[in-house]
């Protein structure tokens, strides 16, 4: 049986905490993507069906 890949969604406008975040999410063998604003994670979102969204709710916009 084949391991699912989780699929992940980081939407954050501090670059430095999303990078080491993605970074050790894909060293557990995660998919992750990065969207620096609402409007990049909504476009995402649109295109790939993720399994967890982690969302910055005080970045600006």
């Amino acid at each position: 049986m084949s391991k699912k890949i989780i699929k992940v969604l980081l939407v954050d406008d501090e670059d430095d905490f999303v990078s080491t975040l993605a970074e050790r999410l894909e060293l557990r063998e995660y998919y992750v993507k990065i969207a620096k604003d609402g409007e990049s994670g909504i476009s995402k979102v649109s295109d790939i069906s993720f399994d967890i969204v982690i969302l910055d709710l005080m970045m600006p916009g």
